[in-house]
């Protein structure tokens, strides 16, 4: 029996892109979709569908807002990282930034820490951008993404060995430990930092999750991405992406 990682990537995809689009669909409080605290449950629906279809690291619009999503994963891991959202809403003057996190720094959530730093880096790793007006964070929480799990042994044959009949072994069962992160979300105000976002280096950048009590985790923002944020802060309503 082989465990199915697949099932439970999936699985948190569809949380965080549900996640994101809740956030989302709560500052996008337009009269085409209603009041953010009215939305129905099929005009939330209807934008995480949107969300969920659109290409990452590239300016999208859902109704009169402009998009973009960006993640950064741990190789052999697409459970675990930063899962972040680049939003503007020109009629509303709205700039933010929405991040989703699910890092394997368990001593965050143990410490009930919560973010409220988002930092830029250099190649020679000083700060270019903080990202410090939070409008809404929550408090980290340990959530198990792949639970342990063990692989029985298995018989096998060789035919090397006897090639006309079947030589059987026995594999000693392996056992993978759980895999738990430290979850959690914000919600910043960009406006304060719109014309840094627009000066930022054509290329990848390092970026900082910064946490009350002093705990960090490192990521990164690849170079496409990188060129959308710079010219998400200048696009309006005239813009045609």
């Amino acid at each position: 029996m082989q465990f199915d990682f697949s099932r439970f990537k999936k699985l948190f995809l569809q949380t965080t892109i549900a996640s994101s689009a809740i956030a989302f669909g709560a500052v996008l409080t337009v009269s085409s979709l209603g009041n953010a605290q009215n939305l129905t449950p099929l005009a939330l629906s209807e934008i995480r569908t949107e969300f969920k279809k659109a290409p990452y690291s590239k300016i999208f619009t859902i109704g009169p807002a402009y998009l973009i999503k960006d993640r950064d994963y741990k190789a052999g891991a697409s459970e675990v990282g930063v899962f972040d959202t680049w939003i503007n809403i020109p009629n509303q003057n709205r700039l933010q930034l929405n991040v989703n996190y699910c890092v394997n720094k368990e001593d965050i959530a143990n410490t009930g820490a919560y973010l409220t730093d988002v930092v830029l880096l250099d190649a020679n790793n000083k700060p270019i951008v903080v990202i410090n007006q939070f409008i809404k964070t929550s408090v980290s929480q340990t959530t198990q993404v792949i639970p342990g799990q063990y692989i029985p042994g298995a018989y096998y044959t060789d035919p090397f060995y006897d090639p006309f009949g079947y030589d059987w072994g026995f594999g000693a069962p392996i056992y993978f430990p759980p895999v738990d992160c430290s979850m959690g979300f914000a919600r910043f105000d960009l406006m304060p930092v719109a014309k840094q976002l627009a000066n930022l280096p054509n290329q990848t950048i390092k970026a900082k999750l910064i946490f009350n009590n002093g705990l960090s985790y490192n990521w990164a923002i690849g170079s496409g991405t990188v060129s959308q944020i710079k010219l998400l802060p200048t696009v309006n309503k005239n813009s045609s992406i």
